[in-house]
């Protein structure tokens, strides 16, 4: 499936389903999703900010919930 601007959504390599739906679950990916700026990314995309979205990607991931995931993301084959 096309996203319209020719991106596919894809799952990490080496990952299923099921492995990604688990990572979802996770307490650290909960408390990440409560600290993602939705109205924020929105905005970037519509502005087609890639150093705006870059950014809300960098300071996710500089959290401790976003380590944790991305160390849990990368065991499990995908890149973070």
């Amino acid at each position: 499936m096309d996203n319209g601007k020719g991106l596919s959504p894809q799952l990490p390599a080496g990952m299923d389903r099921e492995a990604l739906r688990a990572l979802a679950d996770l307490p650290e990916t909960r408390r990440l999703g409560e600290r993602f700026d939705a109205a924020g990314a929105a905005e970037a995309l519509s502005r087609g900010d890639e150093t705006a979205l870059a950014g809300l990607v960098r300071s996710l991931l500089a959290t401790p919930e976003g380590k944790a995931l991305a160390e849990k993301l990368a065991a499990e084959g995908g890149q973070p």
